[in-house]
């Protein structure tokens, strides 16, 4: 590991093609027509990947607080010479000037988002450790972006962290498991989350030998991990952790507690955690799920401290989603429920228009309002209207059905 992560081309671009499809994918939620390769020659953001003056300086702010940008000098070079390729050299130069740590930002798609530090010895450490639970390795087959924690975790510090930099690398990110069984080598590594691989749960795979699955970022159900198995998956690796503390532990059979790694270890008051540092110092960190124990290195995730549910493999928020949606004039009140559409989270909504409002446009009002300021994710995928909230006989907020076509 003499040469930093960020000075192997492949790394970097990796990493930063997360960043900057994000950044496209919020700009423009209805879909970027020039999506192609960003690191082929000559690729220039205003020509040839068809980006606007604004977006261009939205980009540039992006790549900036991902690699830290360290002054207006750096800034200017961004639009001296507006490539894909010239921008990867600044980010280089940034990182060489904090090689020892990462800044990941929060992946709520509605909430507040927030950068989270940690240090690279620290993120070494648990790759070098997941890499001895792992195995032999031949390629990583990602449908997780590099710019989030788990993926960057994972699709770039995996490889690096276990000196092999060059190991063979294909994203499936934002493309469905259609045909995921062609696409498979022996002793692939495939990164995904629960949403994805409950698509490739309906799938019918032929899984090669050596093959193993890594999921994180939400709770996996024993059924779908039983149904993967039944499928042929050789193993399947539940990774458990957060933006805030990397990861914290894994198992990989469904039913059983996760087991802690080797530098954390359960603080003697609730759900606080203990890290034990790569430099042998050691903070304090809250789990962020309430934590059920089997003793003292194994454990059960609970419910979600931050009220956070997950829809495509992003966090999303209930409660920010229905503050946006009140903020429409003719809207008095909101309630937001996470529903299953098919095998698929979805968000739903049960809007209550004000009096004076025409209620028979208004769900299809707020489809168009949530579609110009929600990412897809966070968009409800129906919308009910009605004259009061649903409520239980003793006035407690309740679920409601869906009409029977969904």
């Amino acid at each position: 590991m003499n040469t930093p992560w960020w000075r192997h081309p492949a790394l970097l671009q990796r990493f930063l093609d997360g960043v900057l499809r994000a950044e496209m994918a919020r700009l423009r939620p209805g879909g970027w027509a020039a999506a192609q390769d960003l690191w082929a020659p000559g690729r220039h953001w205003l020509h040839e990947l068809g980006a606007d003056s604004l977006e261009l300086m939205a980009l540039a702010v992006a790549l900036g607080a991902a690699v830290d940008l360290p002054d207006a000098e750096a800034a200017d070079a961004l639009f001296d010479n507006p490539t894909p390729s010239h921008w990867a050299q600044i980010a280089a130069g940034c990182l060489d000037r904090q090689p020892d740590r990462m800044r990941y930002r929060s992946s709520g798609s509605t909430g507040e988002p927030r950068w989270h530090t940690h240090r690279l010895a620290d993120l070494v450490q648990e790759m070098q450790a997941m890499g001895t639970a792992l195995g032999e390795v031949q390629r990583i087959v990602s449908a997780v972006p590099c710019h989030h924690i788990y993926g960057h975790l994972f699709g770039v510090l995996l490889p690096w962290a276990t000196g092999r930099p060059d190991l063979p690398f294909l994203s499936l990110h934002g493309r469905a498991p259609l045909v995921l069984g062609a696409q498979l080598r022996p002793g692939d590594l495939v990164l995904g989350f629960p949403d994805w691989w409950r698509l490739v749960a309906s799938q019918d795979v032929a899984w090669p030998d050596g093959v193993t699955g890594v999921t994180s970022t939400a709770p996996c159900p024993d059924e779908l991990a039983r149904a993967l198995a039944r499928q042929g998956l050789p193993r399947l690796v539940q990774v458990y952790g957060s933006s805030e503390t990397a990861g914290v532990g894994w198992r990989d059979q469904p039913g059983q507690p996760f087991g802690l790694h080797p530098f954390w270890q359960r603080d003697d008051h609730g759900d606080t955690l203990v890290r034990e540092h790569a430099g042998g110092d050691r903070s304090h960190a809250a789990a962020p799920d309430a934590l059920r124990w089997a003793g003292s290195r194994q454990f059960w995730p609970g419910e979600r401290r931050d009220g956070a549910v997950q829809v495509g493999g992003v966090n999303v928020f209930p409660g920010a989603v229905r503050a946006l949606l009140r903020g429409h004039p003719d809207v008095k009140d909101v309630a937001v429920r996470l529903h299953d559409f098919g095998g698929q989270p979805r968000l739903k909504a049960y809007v209550v228009p004000w009096p004076e409002a025409d209620p028979g446009p208004l769900a299809e009002h707020l489809r168009q309002w949530a579609a110009e300021r929600l990412p897809a994710p966070a968009r409800p995928a129906h919308i009910a209207i009605g004259p009061a909230l649903p409520v239980t006989a003793e006035g407690k907020a309740r679920d409601w059905p869906l009409p029977a076509h969904h």
